[in-house]
């Protein structure tokens, strides 16, 4: 489940939720009505449940990734924006004073950039 379908999967659930509370108010306390509470409300979990379990499939997911990049030795990163042919990528403009990138401008992290890859050396 990604994270906008868990986000309007609470959203649901709480408006669910309202709805049941105001719908069941003042109705009679009796088997049938006890039924539909305890029905709705299993399922109300059992969807808070899912989420809460995409979302930890999510974070154990980009701690291995995270994992993975930390491992490799000797990786350097640069800036591919605008390379004329023969010319090695540089440092991202984020880390200099003087910033005149567009893209560097839309984002705040040099890891948000498109341009901003692996530098393969070749041994």
């Amino acid at each position: 489940m990604k994270a906008q379908n868990r986000k309007e999967t609470l959203e649901l659930i709480i408006s669910d939720m309202r709805h049941d509370a105001a719908t069941l108010d003042g109705q009679p306390f009796n088997g049938h009505v006890i039924a539909v509470v305890f029905g709705r409300l299993m399922a109300a979990i059992d969807a808070l449940a899912k989420v809460a379990l995409s979302a930890e499939d999510e974070i154990a997911e980009l701690k291995r990734k995270a994992a993975s990049e930390e491992k490799e030795e000797n990786v350097e990163y640069g800036c591919f924006c605008d390379l004329e042919p023969g010319e090695q990528p540089d440092k991202c403009v984020l880390e200099m004073e003087d910033a005149h990138c567009i893209y560097a401008n839309a984002r705040r992290k040099t890891g948000e950039c498109v341009y901003w890859r692996r530098v393969v050396t070749r041994v």
